[in-house]
């Protein structure tokens, strides 16, 4: 991992062969002013591919496996490079500012956002404005970078002193349907959700929300941009030149119908990308989708049995429920469940040589909620899912934020109808 908020290299227990000796015993802050204190170690023999670097003082985190989490005193001098649809981190060298501005004028196929990063004072935080809107209420306020989280999340006194409302507070105001219950996992619901979410005028996401921090003591921040911001763009944090640079194929939009331009394609399909390929536990993949999904959609890959003239008997792909642009998502075909269920597809998905996409549909699969991986078999039409976080995992929230689109678009509609002159 590496998170450009730590001044100081972590590392869990299971990367060293014996326990290792504290050397001393700091205190670090988190953005949200909670102070931790931690054990100061050496950490010898870490290496990036053929790359060595000398031992370094690392703090001690707790954990069975080896995990070490990059901070600020080894990659604070690079350019971090993050490319969306590989699921690639490149460390290059720093660039002045005025170079990414001119690469940004010079894209044709892409649309470039170069943005400034201020530093917080005693922590060197990376700091960037945002602006987080709910219905007529805006915050607008100093929130983190952060490369290790996410998820987004703000300051309960920060968004209750701007107006946001939280949970189901949501709905204040708001013409439910007469009759309309709200299921149980719905009034669970504690986040605070946003219209949108800008880092910059019409760049950001659209529809989402933010994880109110409990005991947020910071005054001076209020909240912290995680990966589910930023991360739906190809990514540059030059920490050095003080920038965050956002990049994503153009999006034509006419009506419903959406074209992508990245390089020298412009269509439907250059709004997707698929990387597959094999490797021991089975097909791996990644799907990237640069345009919107307003209403979800479904992903169907044409796979490569092993063998020439083997039939697969399944559709297989991965399926998205509506959002903004940026989605992507990375699985393993086949999953435990779906060699239980469909041991014949799964065999051949094990063992499959690659997949290209095939087909794109604008509904997603009903049988799974959220983000999932899924498999169908062509004569029984038995589904089986692999979800992000779980089958049904974020549903409720989801749900949620869609009912409250739904009442927003019907307000709005009822005032525009209400503006409208009288026929005489």
């Amino acid at each position: 991992r590496v998170d450009v908020t730590a001044l100081r290299t972590l590392a869990t227990r299971g990367c060293f062969e014996s326990e290792p000796q504290v050397r001393a015993r700091v205190k670090v802050q988190t953005p949200a002013g909670e102070v931790l204190g931690i054990d100061e170690v050496a950490l010898p023999g870490l290496r990036f591919d053929a790359a060595a670097l000398p031992p370094l003082p690392a703090g001690l985190e707790r954990g069975d496996g080896c995990e070490v989490t990059l901070a600020q005193d080894v990659v604070g001098a690079y350019a971090l490079e993050v490319a969306l649809a590989p699921r690639t981190l490149a460390f290059r060298a720093t660039r002045p500012r005025e170079a990414h501005l001119a690469r940004a004028a010079q894209a044709i196929d892409h649309t470039v956002t170069v943005l400034e990063l201020s530093r917080e004072p005693r922590f060197d935080w990376p700091l960037l404005p945002v602006q987080v809107r709910q219905a007529g209420a805006s915050l607008t306020a100093p929130f983190v970078l952060s490369t290790n989280d996410a998820r987004s999340q703000v300051s309960p006194a920060a968004a209750d002193g701007a107006g946001l409302k939280t949970g189901l507070g949501l709905f204040d105001g708001l013409p439910l349907p007469d009759g309309l219950e709200l299921p149980q996992e719905l009034r669970a619901f504690q986040g605070v959700a946003y219209d949108a979410l800008e880092l910059a005028p019409g760049v950001g996401v659209r529809q989402g929300s933010l994880r109110p921090v409990k005991g947020w003591t910071n005054p001076g921040l209020s909240g912290l941009v995680g990966g589910d911001v930023w991360g739906r763009f190809d990514a540059t944090i030059d920490l050095p030149a003080g920038v965050l640079v956002l990049s994503r194929p153009r999006v034509l939009e006419s009506g419903s119908f959406q074209r992508c331009q990245r390089g020298e394609a412009l269509g439907e399909d250059a709004c997707f990308e698929l990387d597959a390929h094999p490797s021991a536990p089975g097909l791996e993949t990644a799907v990237t989708v640069w345009r919107g999904l307003p209403l979800g959609g479904r992903l169907l890959f044409d796979v490569q049995p092993a063998q020439a003239g083997e039939r697969l008997g399944c559709r297989v792909g991965i399926t998205f429920p509506p959002q903004d642009r940026g989605a992507s998502s990375a699985h393993v075909f086949p999953w435990a469940r779906l060699a239980q269920t469909q041991p014949g597809c799964a065999e051949l998905l094990r063992t499959a040589k690659g997949a290209t996409l095939s087909a794109f549909e604008e509904s997603p699969v009903d049988q799974c909620p959220g983000t999932c991986a899924f498999v169908q078999d062509l004569r029984s039409r038995q589904v089986s899912c692999e979800c992000e976080g779980g089958a049904g995992s974020g549903e409720g929230e989801r749900r949620l934020l869609e009912l409250y689109r739904h009442l927003i678009e019907r307000q709005q509609k009822a005032h525009e109808r209400a503006l409208e002159p009288e026929d005489p």
